[in-house]
């Protein structure tokens, strides 16, 4: 795992973290510049939930902080400074020591950027269908929703790590799990107090998903009860996913260097 920069410019995996790492960025300054340059919207729908409507489509402060509020954007944005930075900074990837490019600090980035792709194909994506009129909307959604998880996932799968690194299913249940929920909770109770105070003022986007929105049913099921099966949905993804993956990276190392851990129940 000991290169020089020359080994790292001839190795595919540098350009493959630097080039979807840049593309995605693309990607996601697109979707923010342009509804700052050409004028922002809002849909008929929109329109007749929020009466001060017109308020986020004349404050372009406001359409910046929701924009950036969205936990697809945000676990994009973690995945282009993780592949962007890993680029970089190739010498620390898969280390034991590190705090950034280690195997756990790399999970927890698939991992949500994986709850980003499967709660968009299952529950977003058909509430969608009717909205995204354009390609460009087409475009966006489905390079942020689809094509970051799938290639973050890949590169999950493939990156060097070293013997070591990768801990038991035990001991990753009881020095690591917890930890990842405690972003998806905080995201979530700032965006149930924000979306309280906008839906009370009338402002678009009080909610950053239909599931969040406790006011409102869809498909004749009350919001409440949408909030309490996507909470319990992402906690089974969190729990299974990091899991899952975590005890094929073990799998991965113990077939690499040929060793068994003493204490693993999995094997």
């Amino acid at each position: 795992m000991d290169l020089s920069w020359y080994d790292c410019i001839k190795d595919w995996k540098f350009y493959f973290k630097l080039g979807f790492g840049l593309f995605f960025l693309a990607v996601l300054l697109y979707g923010l510049l342009s509804p700052l340059i050409n004028g922002i919207t809002v849909t008929d729908q929109q329109k007749k939930d929020a009466r001060n409507w017109m308020w986020f489509t004349e404050d372009k402060g406001d359409f910046i902080l929701n924009y950036f509020s969205f936990f697809t954007i945000q676990t994009n944005v973690f995945v282009i400074i993780w592949l962007i930075s890993s680029a970089i900074f190739w010498e620390q990837e898969g280390r034991i020591n590190s705090k950034w490019f280690g195997q756990y600090m790399t999970l927890a980035v698939t991992t949500f950027i994986t709850i980003t792709g499967i709660v968009f194909n299952v529950m977003l994506l058909p509430t969608l269908v009717n909205q995204l009129q354009t390609f460009y909307a087409w475009f966006t959604n489905i390079v942020q929703h689809m094509v970051v998880p799938i290639i973050m996932i890949i590169y999950f799968f493939i990156m060097p790590r070293e013997q070591g690194s990768v801990f038991t299913t035990k001991e990753f249940w009881k020095k690591r799990m917890w930890m990842y929920y405690i972003y998806p909770v905080i995201w979530a109770v700032i965006m149930l107090i924000r979306g309280e105070f906008r839906w009370q003022a009338g402002k678009v986007w009080a909610y950053q998903y239909f599931f969040l929105n406790i006011h409102k049913s869809f498909y004749g099921i009350p919001g409440a009860i949408w909030l309490l099966i996507t909470a319990l949905l992402i906690i089974l993804i969190i729990f299974s996913i990091s899991t899952l993956f975590n005890l094929i990276n073990l799998k991965q190392l113990k077939r690499k260097y040929h060793t068994y851990y003493l204490n693993d129940t999995t094997k």
